[in-house]
Formats: C-alpha cells, sequence, structure tokens
C-alpha cells in the first residue's frame, strides 16, 4: 500500500503540483469574498479533486465522484433542484458505484496498479449511445417538469449529457472528457442563473461556478492526459506483440 501510495504521488506532473492548490486557492478566495455557505465550499473542493484524479484516470476516482455527487444532491435539494437531486441519487450515484467496481476489475488486469484500463467504443455501441442519450433528455424532460424543478430546460439537457459521460467514464473512454466539458458549460450557466435573476442568495453558489470552470480545464487536461496514457499504452502493447513473435 505504502508503495502504491508514493508511486502515485511520484506520478505528479509539474503541471499537476501547480494547477491543482491554484484552483482550490481560485475557489476558497471566490468563496470568502462572496461569503459563500459551507456546503458549496466543500462541494467546490471535492468536485475539483473528483475531476482531477478523473483527468489523470486513477482507479479510485469513481469514488471521490460518488462523493461529489452525494453533495451535488445536497445543494441541487436546497436549490429547488428536486428533479436533478433525485435523477443523480437514483441513477448516476449507483451508476457511478458500479464504475469503481468495473475499473477496480480492469486497472487488476492491466500493469499499471493506479491507473484504469481504457476501452475504444465501436460505431454500433456509438449508435445506441446518441439515440439512448436523446431518449434520456425527453424523458428527464417530462420527469423534471412532473418534479416542479427550475430550469427546466437547463437541467435536462444537464442530466442528458451528465448520463452519456458517466457511462463513458464507465466504459474506459477518453472522450467522456468532451461530453464532461460541454456539461460543465450548461452547469456553469445553470448554477449562475439565480444570479442573473437577482436573487438573494444567488452568490452563494458563485463557488460552484468558478468550480465548473475548473472542472473545464481539467477536462482539457484529461483528454490530452488520456491520450498519452493510451498511446503509450498502445506502445507497450505494440512492443509485447513483437517480442511475443519473435
Amino acid at each position: 500500500m505504502k508503495q502504491k501510495i508514493t508511486e502515485f504521488f511520484k506520478s505528479f506532473t509539474l503541471f499537476e503540483l501547480i494547477f491543482l492548490p491554484v484552483s482550490l486557492i481560485a475557489v476558497l478566495t471566490v468563496s470568502i469574498v462572496f461569503k459563500c455557505d459551507a456546503l458549496s465550499i466543500v462541494y467546490s473542493v471535492v468536485g475539483i479533486m473528483a475531476t482531477f484524479f478523473l483527468s489523470k484516470g486513477v482507479f479510485f476516482a469513481p469514488l471521490c465522484l460518488i462523493v461529489m455527487y452525494g453533495l451535488y444532491v445536497a445543494q441541487s435539494y436546497l436549490q429547488s433542484l428536486y428533479g436533478e437531486a433525485f435523477l443523480y441519487l437514483v441513477l448516476l450515484i449507483p451508476l457511478q458505484i458500479y464504475t469503481f467496481v468495473n475499473w477496480v476489475i480492469k486497472q487488476k488486469q492491466g500493469r499499471n496498479s493506479n491507473v484504469l484500463v481504457m476501452r475504444d467504443l465501436k460505431w454500433r455501441e456509438w449508435t445506441c449511445l446518441a439515440v439512448g442519450t436523446v431518449a434520456i433528455g425527453v424523458a428527464s424532460y417530462f420527469a423534471l417538469r412532473a418534479l416542479n424543478t427550475n430550469y427546466l430546460i437547463l437541467s435536462a439537457i444537464s442530466f442528458a449529457g451528465a448520463c452519456l459521460a458517466n457511462y463513458l467514464t464507465m466504459r474506459g473512454s477518453i472522450y467522456q472528457f468532451v461530453v464532461y466539458l460541454i456539461n460543465d458549460i450548461v452547469l456553469i450557466i445553470l448554477w449562475l442563473m439565480p444570479v442573473f435573476e437577482g436573487l438573494p442568495a444567488g452568490t452563494d453558489f458563485v463557488p460552484m461556478a468558478v468550480a465548473f470552470a475548473a472542472y473545464i480545464a481539467n477536462n482539457i487536461y484529461g483528454l490530452v492526459n488520456w491520450y498519452k496514457i493510451r498511446k503509450n499504452k498502445k506502445s507497450e502493447e505494440e512492443n509485447g506483440t513483437t517480442s511475443a513473435s519473435r
């Protein structure tokens, strides 16, 4: 265990050593300036850590996402986004629990004990995902409307996007970061709506918007980092095949 922890911290690049504390300091500074509530601050900090670990492709990242989603459920409920709270609770948190189990199995099959084994999706699966995402978006719209959730269209889009991103995370697909990035833009708008409307407690959610901005940076880095990891893995597999043929 001690060796795995040492290996994990040794894997940090200079960019990661700078980016993580800078992101956390930025969120905490904004929180102090706007005198935000504790739940928003904790969610933002946990979220940055979760997306950071996901960008590194470490197998325990889904555990951090489970905590992050739990806090998101609480925050959504307080913001009267009842539909999002319910759907995240009954669908996305269980999906991340399954993802963690799936990633643990995958990483045991790989050579690196810290990094998950990645998978490429076939065109048939992409077709099913496209149809499924549209269906989820439509279904969530009516479900969220029945639950009287605020900002209905944005909530439906963000939930459909979150479902797609989480499925791609479970499958170990690099394209999860593209979907997460788009979804984070939608969520920034969603959580800034109270500010745009001039609601008294609107500024309490500014740190969440800042956190989502940090998530976007993490997603861009994750896309680049996963590409490098995948490239290295394919190179190792090709070298292993060549050696075996000899």
